[in-house]
């Protein structure tokens, strides 16, 4: 399957196990930059060894809901990642 992706930076929650991880993998297999998200740093750590092109990072995951729409976002977690990846 080719999602298009190769080249591409994408951040993954929540990935240094289960279904986060399984997601991380397959974007990196799809050719993808992957940046791994944890609350331990040492759990990203050990999964990016099995992923390649993923950098593992530790973030708690912030949301956030603008009172002028409906829209929930990963605050802390996307500015970490995009200050670093």
């Amino acid at each position: 399957m080719d999602l298009k992706l190769k080249g591409k930076r994408v951040l993954v929650l929540g990935s240094s196990s289960g279904l986060g991880f399984a997601i991380a993998k397959a974007y990196a297999e799809e050719g993808a930059y992957v940046a791994l998200t944890s609350r331990d740093l040492k759990r990203a750590e050990e999964a990016a060894k099995q992923i390649p092109n993923a950098k593992p990072f530790a973030a708690d995951l912030l949301v956030v809901l603008n009172k002028n729409s409906s829209d929930h976002f990963g605050v802390k977690a996307a500015e970490i990642t995009e200050r670093k990846f």
